[in-house]
């Protein structure tokens, strides 16, 4: 039977024509579909952060941003603090340094003075003064060690350089003098011959650790100096003092 014309423009019927297909809204599930509501999500998102809170966290930004440099800055300080102390220490040690080598130098030359008084002394001796039939102590003898102790007040005074003081001066009987030092462990003797010839025994703890005979293979002026800064000098206050 032919639908009536009628039947579409009813007005209960084309409202019913007129509805939205269902499955035009649904996925390729069949489940309906939810439109997005693009104006309420932009308002939750809006809202999510105001103004006030925009404010807070650029605030709290900008105070993690200043203490990240504060750190920075005190971390540096400290460092800079460390080597300043070690460096006031370094500069302290040099002066203690100074001061004993400067103490040292000056009674190394206070010695000197002593020791050549001592030579010029004992230059005065007449023939047989042990009563043995010694001989008065020679020219030579004089010369050679007052030339020793010339020798090491300029490098006492040049090189800044402390010598153990020499703790005895004696006579020998060939008219010659034996100069000592003792320098801790060790003990320096140096004989100087009435010709002038230098020998030298060296004892460390009194065992002999090497001489030389004046009379057979005497030292020159020079070793003998280099002998006595050796073993008498203080090296390690003249490093610490560089």
């Amino acid at each position: 039977m032919p639908i009536a014309d009628d039947v579409y423009s009813h007005p209960k019927t084309s409202d019913i024509w007129s509805q939205p297909d269902p499955l035009q809204n649904t996925d390729a599930w069949g489940s309906r579909a939810r439109r997005p509501h693009a104006g309420r999500t932009g308002q939750r998102a809006k809202r999510a952060i105001p103004s006030g809170g925009q404010d807070l966290a650029s605030a709290l930004l900008r105070i993690g941003i200043e203490l990240r440099t504060y750190s920075a800055e005190q971390v540096k300080q400290q460092e800079y603090v460390k080597e300043l102390t070690a460096a006031r220490r370094k500069a302290e040690q040099k002066v203690q340094a100074l001061d004993a080598m400067q103490e040292r130098v000056a009674a190394g030359l206070v010695a000197l003075r002593n020791a050549n008084n001592r030579i010029m002394e004992l230059a005065s001796l007449n023939v047989n003064w042990d009563s043995y039939g010694a001989y008065p102590i020679t020219a030579k003898a004089v010369a050679t060690s007052t030339a020793i102790l010339l020798e090491l007040q300029e490098h006492i005074l040049v090189e800044r350089h402390a010598i153990s003081m020499m703790t005895f001066i004696a006579p020998l009987a060939d008219g010659g003098l034996q100069l000592e030092w003792e320098c801790e462990s060790d003990q320096l003797e140096l004989e100087i011959l009435g010709d002038g010839s230098i020998g030298y025994v060296h004892l460390r703890n009194g065992v002999v650790e090497s001489s030389r005979e004046g009379d057979a293979d005497p030292l020159t002026l020079t070793d003998a100096i280099t002998l006595i800064e050796t073993i008498c000098g203080f090296e390690e206050e003249k490093a610490a003092a560089r």
